[in-house]
């Protein structure tokens, strides 16, 4: 009796097994199918009579990869990927061969998978143009394929909300909150150009010095000097006085209204004295 009992149970036994190892299959087919309603129930049949395991984590990562269409799903078909290569791991050189040939889910492919899979979790953060949520992807993956890309794509779009601004304040407080941010030079450029524009608004001796002390090396450095030797010409033609020209010919030697300013002061000179020569002829008369 027993003797035909034991047998009778490991053929029901081996029976059940291949039964339940069936459900994955038609569900990889469903999948092949794009019918992911079907697979899913199946898995979920699956799974609640013998549990979770690295094929039926690889079955809803197919899943995942095939209908994401937000991060939440992105993000689901990460870990379900990591879950399944994880568990993978732990099975014998027979069931991983079984399990390559039967899934197409192997050892060999991890990488290209992974690969593929990168890309598209990458992808559906990129595509929110959410500098908040670009910036959630690198807590997230933080040694993932496209960290520096991500990094380059979240400062652009900080830059480029600044830079409307028209704020210096902002774009400088952009720089200190990105210190290797690629758009750095271009947050320096910005600023000298917004200092520059209110400088030349300002159109003084003082906005001018300021701007020169402050950016000393700015592209507009030879626009700044040339509106400031200006500044200094009006206000000494205001002036009118002999220092005023000498002072500005000292500051200028090379100057323009060089000529202008030594017939200022001959003509000034010519006046003092002309002035003394009628004093002194009054007094003698």
């Amino acid at each position: 009796m027993n003797k035909i009992f034991f047998p009778a149970i490991l053929v029901l036994t081996c029976s059940i097994a291949f039964s339940q190892k069936k459900l994955l299959k038609n569900a990889l087919e469903d999948i092949s199918k794009s019918n992911f309603t079907s697979a899913v129930q199946r898995i979920n049949t699956y799974e609640t009579k013998e549990g979770k395991n690295a094929e039926t984590n690889f079955l809803r990562f197919l899943i995942m990869k095939s209908t994401v269409n937000n991060i939440e799903v992105a993000d689901s078909a990460y870990e379900y990927f990591n879950n399944a290569y994880s568990i993978l791991a732990t099975y014998s050189p027979k069931d991983k061969e079984d399990v390559c040939k039967t899934f197409q889910f192997c050892e060999q492919t991890k990488d290209s998978n992974f690969a593929v899979l990168e890309k598209l979790v990458y992808g559906e953060y990129a595509k929110t143009k959410n500098s908040s949520v670009i910036k959630s992807y690198q807590v997230k993956y933080p040694s993932g394929a496209y960290i520096n890309e991500s990094k380059n794509l979240s400062d652009s779009i900080d830059f480029s909300e600044v830079s409307v601004s028209n704020s210096i304040d902002k774009i400088k407080s952009f720089i200190n909150t990105h210190p290797q941010s690629n758009y750095n030079a271009a947050a320096t450029a910005l600023i000298e150009d917004i200092a520059f524009q209110q400088t030349s608004k300002e159109n003084t001796i003082r906005a001018y010095e300021k701007y020169l002390s402050e950016y000393p090396n700015s592209k507009q450095e030879d626009k700044a000097k040339e509106y400031l030797e200006e500044a200094y010409w009006k206000s000494t033609i205001i002036s009118a006085t002999k220092n005023a020209y000498d002072d500005f010919l000292n500051r200028y030697p090379d100057s323009k209204y060089k000529s202008i300013a030594l017939e200022k002061i001959e003509d000034i000179d010519w006046k003092l004295t002309d002035r003394k020569i009628t004093r002194l002829n009054s007094s003698h008369t």
